[in-house]
């Protein structure tokens, strides 16, 4: 909805003023934009979501939703982690998902082999997934990346990629 950050607020702001409206989902992702793109690591990150912020969107957004008297939640999706490529497994169309902290597998021969040529993975058993849907895990903070190349990702379960904050924000 609001991608780049440049929605112009006084279009929100009448949208936002009809009475019928008690309730608005608005999501920015610029924040997960940065992210995909981080070329520069974490530090990196931090300075273009710093640079983004001082811009006022973020400010001018909050203050818009608080003056209309919404009560204003910050969530996200997910969260990440930095990771080190430990290389990518040559495995053709043998994984159903080929993800960089994650890759699954339908059928239990073709997830042993890949674990057994891929020391540097762990597999869970994890309750309620379906039992022809079997993820193999890159371990520690590394990923199914090309060796050595450093990335910013997700999809894995260490505590940064599953704990996602959820913010109330409120005027002090």
């Amino acid at each position: 909805m609001c991608g780049s950050g440049h929605w112009p607020m006084t279009e929100l702001g009448t949208d936002l003023s009809v009475s019928s409206i008690k309730v608005a989902g608005i999501v920015v992702d610029m924040v997960d934009e940065i992210v995909h793109g981080a070329m520069l690591g974490k530090r990196g990150i931090a300075t273009q979501i710093e640079d983004w912020c001082e811009s006022g969107f973020v400010d001018h957004l909050f203050l818009l939703l608080l003056d209309k008297g919404f009560h204003v939640y910050l969530t996200a999706d997910h969260g990440n982690v930095e990771a080190v490529g430990q290389g990518r497994p040559n495995q053709g169309l043998a994984p159903e998902i080929r993800g960089e902290r994650v890759r699954t597998y339908r059928s239990e021969t073709l997830v042993t082999e890949s674990a057994a040529a891929n020391s540097n993975t762990y597999r869970i058993d994890l309750a309620g997934l379906p039992a022809n849907f079997m993820p193999l895990f890159a371990a520690g903070r590394t990923a199914f990346l090309q060796q050595g190349e450093p990335a910013v990702v997700h999809g894995g379960i260490s505590i940064e990629e599953l704990i996602v904050p959820f913010v109330k924000v409120m005027r002090i």
